[in-house]
């Protein structure tokens, strides 16, 4: 009896921990290289589908906010400056017109967000599933993304009216398609196993204008309910990733890793929080007024931000 205890034992250990991180910090751009960037103007193509539609993009969550982009290919295909107010942001996840919040799934806990052991970045939190639970939109929203995207598997990815993203990775299937209206608790798949993973799982994440944060400062993983109806986000609670490079650009990323640019290509920088027109001249060797006037700065050059793209040369 005592050795059946043991195998048994030794069998969970082993569905339990024998995922590899599934998806890494740069997983999501993976895919942004070979596809092409679509800011939608309009979406009557969308109402040859079943179901409830946006027939315009007045309908669209935080189209406004979000410079009127709204890309149904990629996770994320541009940076866009987050409006921290004093370093901080305020949002109310339910308002008075939206229906009650929706834990995804049935699952509990398995891999949480953040740096892991093996010294890798987590961007979400995973639950450990069965093959064919139902998962669900935690808010309502509209899709955006509802496809197979590499190491996510088949993913579904939903823009909710305050401007907050939610994903669900490694589906085994798909029950919405992007511009659907969906509201809290609709089924948009099942759960699966579908791309990086070894296990059945549901791969969550929440963001806001692209860039990650930890759930949990969403949602009690042993309630399953909101934490508070009004979150605060600052700006150390996000993990911001540079985008991909193209191939006809360079971008230079650093002092002690700038690589030698052909005369024929155009270089980049992409601005990190802090930097000044004056370390970045001095980074490249090349004067704060090439900058200003290269990419038409105001005279003072002040008006530089965060995950702003410089044209170095």
């Amino acid at each position: 009896m005592k050795i059946n205890v043991f195998i048994l034992l030794m069998l969970f250990l082993n569905i339990s921990f024998a995922q590899e991180i599934d998806i890494n910090a740069n997983t999501q751009n993976n895919i942004l290289v070979s596809g092409e960037v679509i800011s939608i103007d309009n979406v009557s193509r969308l109402l040859n589908d079943k179901g409830n539609f946006i027939v315009s993009t007045t309908q669209i969550p935080a189209y406004s906010l979000y410079e009127t982009y709204w890309d149904t290919l990629h996770l994320r295909s541009k940076i866009f400056t987050i409006p921290f107010y004093e370093n901080q942001l305020q949002f109310t996840l339910v308002a008075s017109n939206n229906h009650n919040f929706a834990f995804p799934c049935s699952g509990s806990k398995l891999i949480e967000y953040g740096i892991q052991k093996d010294k890798s970045f987590h961007p979400g939190i995973d639950y450990s599933i069965t093959v064919g639970d139902p998962i669900v939109s935690c808010f309502d929203g509209v899709v955006r993304i509802a496809s197979d995207y590499g190491a996510y598997g088949n993913v579904v990815v939903v823009r909710h009216y305050n401007g907050l993203e939610s994903v669900y990775a490694h589906l085994d299937n798909l029950f919405v398609r992007p511009g659907q209206i969906v509201i809290a608790g609709d089924l948009i798949g099942h759960g699966g196993m579908t791309g990086n993973t070894t296990v059945p799982l549901l791969h969550f994440e929440l963001r806001f204008l692209n860039e990650f944060f930890n759930p949990e400062l969403v949602i009690d993983n042993t309630t399953h309910r909101l934490i508070s109806n009004t979150l605060l986000l600052h700006s150390e609670d996000f993990t911001i990733l540079e985008l991909p490079v193209k191939k006809e650009e360079v971008v230079l990323e650093n002092e002690t890793n700038i690589p030698e640019a052909n005369n024929n290509q155009s270089a980049y920088h992409i601005v990190k929080q802090g930097e000044t027109l004056y370390r970045i001249a001095k980074m490249y060797n090349v004067s704060v007024e090439t900058i200003i006037s290269t990419n038409k700065l105001s005279s003072s050059g002040d008006n530089i931000r965060a995950g702003q793209k410089l044209k170095i040369r």
